[in-house]
């Protein structure tokens, strides 16, 4: 995509005087005030991008760097911020700050010399009063100013900050390796923002108290010391302290906090920069190296590196390719592995092996035997060990990534749209009629994480991706883990023996058919062996008999012809429906102005945190899973009437234009504030959703791409709040610069109209402290206003429809519901939203206590509809669900949730301790954990960790592999118990022994469990009582395996 440099359109725009007043907003505000503001409405500023702030950091960075090694010291982030920083910029504002402090401190002088003058014995030197008067109301004009073209000036260099370091902390992420992204986790610290109102709260009672402490400082030693009070010196030191309040209360409440929280956050930015990987990718040798080497490792000298050879290093992806004299064809993919050292939480592998030409490997193993880790040094990690190649790469990994956007997008991935390769991939993958039976095929959007699609077509999705990149070498990591038998062989001979026939295929497998073709396989096990050999050489093992002859059972199985024509193609969703062409809704944006009930639920809410607890748990976590002034004025006495009398007339007309100048600029500023809260989400969820797929961005080399996309999202979210910002100057600058009118006006009254001194010296004071005051107050007004927009959003999540099950007012479930575990459908539809296809069709059936259902059908065909509905998430449109006797739509769906144990085709793990994911509520012994742990044969491998059952989890568990997350949850169904367990595809990662493994302890473990399994590989469920075929939402048929296979006119 091509990016677009903010400030284009604007550079030649707004004249000098436009510039000072920031009358240039005049026109939007105006439009706001006639409509609400829509993007295309917000001026584009004369301001940097952050794609060029994001790169001048870069640049500092890396020289910090350099100097750093050259001079064996740390680097500081905050000294490469200071050279990053526009010193034009920085100079202005010095020059502002000096202009508003000469002001600020010139105005009580010239108060002292007109008093003076005025209280002079001698005849009034009219001429030099009309000078100091004259003299005393420019500088409030030019401090009104100075003072908000200096406060824009400070907030442009904050922005330029912020923006820099985002753009180069999500750079970083780009950059750095998933394996130690996953080690961090990815949410905000909010305490950070109560700290700030804490602030905020502090410099507030600072500021109100000051007036008060420091004249009571000032005057008591002076009257101590018998010195006489004269309307000179107490109204000049009375401006003097009021010119001074601000400030030192800003300074001694907010700032000195607010330097110490900015050098905090520094620190852990150059925490994440200085990580262990940004070393590694220096010492590493790559292809761009500045000087060859045939180890895996290396070093040089920062001070004899030229800066592009340094930011190629620093924020580049590491390729670890190496200049060898390895003799291969030139312009042939090829890829060599020597001493290759693998290691894993308690074993090791030394690896050698050389590829070519077409060739087809199959890896194979138990759970956690390091397959992807063998993964992870090809692309990128750094064990010792030797590594050359030559090609591009593509990466299908074993838990599918996309993104938000059109299938088409994520197919394409970022590069150019070509029609018939994009045919090729699609047909390869057999997308092609799912694509067929969508409204908007391969436009249709599938929102963020693939929402709209099921486990399967993510899976072929991604295999399609990997197709049209047309690499020469593909990594495959369980690519037909997730799709049924049929489509399973279809891709595997359309696909990888057939699109991809001419390429080098590494595939992790556990299915001994697909091994059984491949041209080489590497045997990988816990013992710290490796076998490499064909698949003929190795079923002559005896390590690897027990694997071949359970595989084959398993292949039997599937081949005996339950996996035929299960469903038509087409029938995932219903064809050219136009509820099909799924699109996330955008979010809702109120409209004028902040109801007074917003304000009064933002107080209610306010009165107690834990009422915010209560509220995240009443309210947000029912919500449906579809949607995811007047200030009182001093009274004084004023002997003179017409005095009196000429300055209500003047405040009342600063009062009316006032408010009339701040209700305009309060209906566009609304919108400015709205627009830039709309705008920050997508750049939240770009950041969120690319780390989760960080792998197959960087394998791709999509990371320029994204980073642009990045770019884009970020500079419209800087444009709304740059234009809000500058509104706020643009009501300051007019309310203050009638402040300054009125202030000339008493002024002038104090000259010709009034002869008391004392009067005049309070009248003058006070009006000085009302230039800022007064605005400030008004801007306050609007600003809480502006403000209570994000209030509205927050406000909008109670307002979503809740989950049925949550507002249930029949009494709760018996505590031991339910006993027996017999479940029954009665006619039972369902729709995931209002006006939306019927998924499930009138479903009826009965399960008796203890025995075990598969459910089968193709992707899409309802299997986790059924599901879904026993939980109530969302509850069945029509017809009933019973449990031991019990109606489910009766039920609170936390019942629902305590009584049915869900092993998921996507394991979850808390980012805690491992004891944490195991047993949530706290209920069961240390010894009760390893008794589980050792039934699913994790004893040995939990036991091997630093911490064991206290060993940390990363998030998402990401520091165990997708088998060891999934083992963990069947662990944890089997700990709590529960008469009724839903298996979704929870097979599917494993390999087959321990397939087997877990057959066997639902065997004997859940024999006398209701247990629904749903399954691609049907000899997960070969087993069972009876079999739920699916078809387009239907049951199609249901029986025992054998009766299914002797009838010949059944559809399996």
């Amino acid at each position: 995509m091509e990016y677009e440099k903010l400030g284009a359109e604007f550079e030649e725009g707004p004249t000098i005087c436009s510039r000072l007043t920031f009358g240039f907003l005049s026109s939007v505000i105006e439009t706001g005030n006639k409509r609400p503001l829509e993007g295309k409405d917000i001026p584009s500023l004369d301001v940097e991008s952050t794609k060029s702030l994001t790169e001048k950091l870069e640049l500092e960075w890396i020289k910090e760097i350099q100097i750093g090694r050259v001079q064996s010291s740390e680097p500081r982030l905050r000294n490469a911020l200071l050279r990053a920083v526009d010193k034009y910029l920085m100079a202005h504002i010095v020059l502002l700050a000096n202009l508003e402090t000469f002001c600020t401190m010139i105005q009580p002088v010239l108060l002292r010399f007109l008093l003076t003058e005025m209280s002079s014995n001698s005849p009034v030197n009219v001429e030099m009063l009309l000078v100091y008067s004259t003299l005393l109301c420019v500088s409030c004009f030019i401090q009104t100013i100075v003072t908000h073209q200096g406060g824009y000036a400070m907030f442009l260099m904050e922005a330029h900050v912020k923006a820099s370091l985002t753009g180069i902390i999500y750079k970083k992420i780009l950059n750095t390796r998933h394996r130690i992204l996953a080690e961090r986790t990815s949410g905000l610290e909010l305490n950070i923002v109560y700290k700030k109102g804490v602030i905020l709260a502090g410099y507030l009672s600072a500021y109100s108290c000051y007036p008060i402490v420091s004249s009571f400082v000032s005057f008591s030693p002076f009257l101590m010391a018998e010195n006489h009070l004269t309307a000179q010196n107490v109204f000049t030191t009375l401006a003097l302290l009021g010119a001074l309040q601000k400030p030192v209360t800003v300074l001694f409440s907010y700032e000195f906090r607010a330097l110490f929280q900015a050098f905090k956050t520094l620190e852990r930015v150059e925490s994440f920069l200085l990580d262990d990987d940004c070393d590694e990718a220096l010492s590493s040798t790559q292809k761009r190296s500045p000087f060859q080497s045939k180890d895996y490792s290396g070093s040089f000298d920062a001070s004899h590196t030229s800066k592009t050879q340094m930011n190629e290093y620093l924020f580049s992806a590491v390729e670890p390719t190496f200049l060898t004299n390895h003799v291969c064809d030139k312009g042939k993919p090829f890829l060599c592995l020597n001493a290759v050292k693998l290691r894993p939480w308690d074993y090791s592998f030394n690896l050698s092996v050389c590829i070519s030409g077409c060739q087809l490997i199959g890896i194979t193993g138990p759970v956690a035997c390091g397959k992807l880790i063998l993964f992870d040094f090809i692309l990128g990690v750094t064990p010792s060990g030797q590594i050359t190649r030559q090609g591009k790469f593509a990466y299908v990994c074993q838990t599918p990534w996309v993104f938000s956007g059109t299938i088409r997008e994520n197919i394409i991935f970022g590069k150019e749209f070509n029609h018939d390769n994009f045919e090729k991939a699609v047909d390869a993958c057999s997308l092609k009629e799912d694509l067929k039976s969508l409204a908007c095929g391969d436009l249709t959007y599938i929102g963020e994480r693939g929402v709209s699609l099921s486990g399967g077509q993510r899976a072929r999705l991604n295999l399609a991706r990997a197709v049209y990149s047309d690499a020469d070498i593909y990594l495959l990591d369980g690519p037909l883990s997730s799709v049924d038998v049929r489509v399973s062989n279809e891709i595997f001979q359309r696909c990888i023996c057939g699109a991809l026939s001419d390429r080098i295929r590494l595939m992790i497998t556990h299915e001994a058919h697909s091994l059984a073709k491949t041209d080489l396989v590497l045997l990988m096990d816990k013992e710290s062996k490796l076998t490499k050999a064909t698949y003929k050489e190795l079923c002559e093992l005896e390590e690897f008999s027990e694997i071949s002859a359970t595989a084959s059972s398993f292949d039997k199985a599937n081949e005996g012809g339950l996996s035929c024509n299960l469903m038509p193609y087409g029938a995932t969703i219903s064809k050219n429906d136009d509820s099909s062409c799924f699109e996330i809704e955008e979010e809702d944006r109120l409209t004028g102005s902040v109801s007074y009930l917003t304000y009064w639920r933002y107080l209610a809410y306010g009165m107690s945190k834990f009422f915010i607890i209560i509220w995240g748990a009443l309210v947000v976590l029912p919500e449906d899973l579809s949607h995811y002034e007047v200030e009182n004025i001093k009274r004084w006495a004023d002997k003179n009437l017409m005095t009196l009398n000429m300055k209500k007339t003047f405040e009342m007309v600063v009062k009316v234009l006032s408010l009339y100048i701040s209700k305009r600029h309060v209906k566009a500023a609304r919108e400015f504030k709205r627009i830039e809260a709309i705008t920050s989400s997508p750049v939240c969820a770009h950041v969120t959703d690319r780390i989760q797929g960080i792998a197959t961005v960087r394998v791709y080399k999509r990371e320029g791409v994204f980073l642009d996309r990045f770019y884009s999202y970020q500079d419209a979210n800087n444009r709304a709040l740059f234009c809000y910002t500058a509104s706020l100057k643009w009501l300051g600058i007019r309310l203050d610069s009638l402040s300054s009118v009125l202030v000339t006006v008493v002024i002038l009254s104090a000259i010709f109209l009034s002869g008391d001194t004392a009067l005049s010296g309070l009248s003058i004071s006070y009006c000085l402290q009302l230039t800022n005051t007064v605005q400030w107050m008004l801007q306050a007004i609007g600003e809480t206003e502006n403000y209570m927009t994000s209030v509205e959003r927050v406000l909008s999540c109670p307002e979503l429809q809740p989950e049925p099950g949550y507002d249930t007012t029949i009494p709760r479930a018996p505590i031991d519901w339910p006993q027996r575990g017999c479940v029954t459908f009665k006619d039972v539809s369902l729709n995931y939203f209002l006006g939306g296809p019927s998924i499930l069709k009138n479903i009826s059936f009965s399960v008796i206590p203890g025995e075990k259902i598969g459910i089968v059908g193709r992707t899409g065909a309802g299997k986790s509809s059924i599901i879904a509905c026993l939980l109530r998430m969302p509850a069945n449109t029509e017809g009933e669900i019973i449990i031991d006797g019990i109606c489910v739509a009766g039920l609170n769906v936390q019942d629902i949730g305590t009584a049915i144990a869900v092993i998921p085709q996507s394991p979850f793990l808390f980012n805690d301790v491992l004891r944490r994911s195991l047993d949530p509520a706290d209920k069961f012994t240390d010894e009760e954990l390893w008794n589980v742990l050792d039934k699913v044969k994790l004893k040995s491998i939990v036991a091997n960790r630093d911490g064991q059952l206290y060993c940390h989890v990363t998030e998402n568990g990401a520091n165990f592999s997708v088998g060891e997350r999934q083992l963990i949850c069947f662990a944890r169904a089997i700990l709590f118990g529960k008469k009724t367990i839903v298996m979704d595809e929870a097979t599917s990662s494993v390999d087959t022994q321990t397939d087997e493994l877990i057959h066997s302890i639902i065997r004997k473990e859940m024999s006398h469990c209701t247990v629904f399994t749903i399954a691609h590989r049907l000899s997960t469920v070969s087993d069972y009582e009876r079999i739920m075929v699916l078809s387009e939402g239907k049951i199609v048929e249901m029986d025992s395996p054998e009766a299914l296979l002797r009838n010949d006119l059944s559809s399996s």
